[in-house]
């Protein structure tokens, strides 16, 4: 194979592999110099003044018009992210909607709050697009305070690749975790899938599954996300089997949106119409967007900022209670010398591990309301909500005790 075989064959690996290197071509004078361009003219070009002018005056023009441009679609990703804050609404502790979204989600949609807990997803596009992306980022950074500038270079790292490299680069944030998002990317698509699985990481780099076992089993723990048809299907294995099959409805959502993105779709939006239809399901935007195949691709879930904020607070907690446990091990005079230094940190423990006991009682309630038979899909909907919010005036209590605390 030639080189020229294996570019085509790269090419051809990816869909938007074609807006890639149109905007390659688009920006490509920004990219080299002056002289790097004429050296590489043809000689006849070059032995002859009349026309190395011409051609240098035409390389100038579209260096102009590709900074030009560069520079105005930039600035339309922070003008879309600008007005999105502007237009957005609050939520129920008076935060703006945007201000405290996920700004990993960013990185190809741009997001508008429409009311409720649903977002409105505009695609950047690929190519070019990709600069939209940036500004957006960008604009995130300076109305998002809870975004980090490694979380921002992160994401920005993954809008370049993945606009203007023409190979499927993971989606996972490389500032996150390095070595899953090398492995995700030079994984061949075919079985990414299969290696994402087996790390319980998809492509984004969330959990693909809850892989702590429940009572209730894992056909039963299906994300409330999920469309109704997996969850069905995954009940159905589990019982037609006498409970020996038993797989998450994420993990049947998972694999049917990788390998059967278009058939999944079909069924699963004619089961929730059919549930719409019924009245067992809720008729609110979520439900209806799911049942059509064109609204599910533009409306999606808003990201709870307390839900993200809390596991980061669970991990540096679990550190500070570590760091406690291992001091007063060592010697009680380094104990008391640790809580001298840090007060507030056995009061934080303590309370981390009160909240997270309230957290697990709610959350076996979820999974026992969940299993259910006598509840149709709406009824379950209404309880599992209140309970939501319960669980996340739990977190936000551990956030004020954590964000308060002064740990060193």
């Amino acid at each position: 194979m030639n080189g020229v075989d294996l570019w085509a064959v790269c090419l051809c690996s990816r869909p938007s592999a074609t807006g890639a290197v149109r905007a390659l071509d688009a920006i490509s004078p920004l990219l080299q110099s002056k002289e790097t361009y004429q050296n590489r003219l043809p000689k006849v070009t070059q032995d002859n003044p009349e026309a190395l002018e011409a051609a240098m005056e035409d390389f100038k023009k579209r260096r102009t018009a590709a900074a030009i441009v560069t520079l105005a679609v930039t600035g339309l990703g922070v003008t879309a992210t600008t007005m999105a804050y502007m237009m957005s609404g609050a939520d129920d502790e008076d935060r703006n909607k945007v201000a405290t979204d996920d700004p990993d989600r960013w990185t190809r949609f741009a997001r508008f709050d429409i009311g409720g807990e649903e977002m409105l997803s505009i695609p950047w596009g690929f190519g070019l697009g990709g600069f939209a992306a940036l500004g957006s980022q960008m604009a995130l950074k300076a109305i998002n305070d809870k975004m980090t500038t490694k979380q921002m270079f992160g994401n920005m790292l993954d809008i370049t690749l993945d606009s203007f490299l023409p190979l499927p680069v993971s989606r996972m944030n490389p500032s996150e975790n390095v070595g899953m998002y090398v492995l995700d990317s030079v994984t061949p698509s075919a079985l990414r899938p299969m290696i994402e699985y087996y790390m319980n990481v998809n492509s984004f780099g969330y959990a693909i599954y809850n892989n702590r076992q429940s009572r209730n089993g894992f056909a039963y723990t299906g994300g409330d996300n999920i469309p109704q048809a997996y969850k069905d299907a995954a009940q159905l294995m589990n019982e037609i089997t006498d409970y020996n099959v038993d797989v998450s409805p994420n993990v049947l959502y998972f694999f049917a949106n990788n390998y059967f993105d278009g058939w999944s779709r079909m069924l699963h939006s004619l089961r929730e119409t059919d549930l719409l239809m019924s009245g067992e399901s809720k008729a609110d935007l979520d439900t209806i967007s799911k049942a059509t195949m064109v609204l599910d691709s533009f409306i999606s879930k808003r990201s709870l900022v307390d839900q993200r904020e809390y596991s980061k607070a669970e991990k540096e907690i679990k550190n500070i209670e570590r760091r406690l446990t291992q001091s007063m091990k060592r010697s009680p005079e380094e104990g008391f010398e640790f809580i001298d230094r840090n007060p507030e940190a056995p009061i934080l423990v303590e309370s981390y591990k009160e909240i997270k006991k309230q957290l697990d009682k709610l959350a076996k309630r979820k999974n026992d309301i969940r299993t259910m038979k006598d509840l149709t899909p709406k009824m379950k909907s209404e309880e599992l909500e209140d309970l939501k919010y319960f669980e996340n005036a739990l977190r936000r209590q551990l956030l004020f005790l954590y964000e308060d605390s002064e740990i060193d």
